[in-house]
């Protein structure tokens, strides 16, 4: 349990450093910030698709499966969406949008 913790925690702060060297490279750099925003809003267009996906998957299974992954795969692509607009829209209040 520990060990899960330590790696989530490591992987933000990873990502974290890595995002701040492109929002700040996105500042003078125009092909950077278009490259970030076509990756934000692709994360915001997957969550629908992962979560149709688990909806059918939900469907057709068989009653004595256990659900409880693909409802939080559902739950995950519904999160998708809604933390990919907030990254947007810090991203055009930290770049300035154009």
């Amino acid at each position: 349990m520990y060990l899960y913790i330590t790696l989530v925690i490591t992987v933000f702060i990873l990502l974290w450093i890595i995002m701040s060297y492109y929002i700040h490279k996105a500042k003078r750099d125009v092909k950077t910030k278009n490259n970030l925003l076509s990756g934000l809003y692709f994360i915001v267009d997957m969550g629908p698709s992962v979560s149709s996906v688990s909806v059918v998957a939900i469907i057709i299974m068989p009653k004595d499966v256990e659900m409880s992954q693909l409802i939080l795969v559902f739950i995950l692509g519904i999160l998708m969406k809604k933390i990919g607009r907030v990254f947007i829209t810090l991203f055009y209040k930290v770049i300035g949008k154009d």
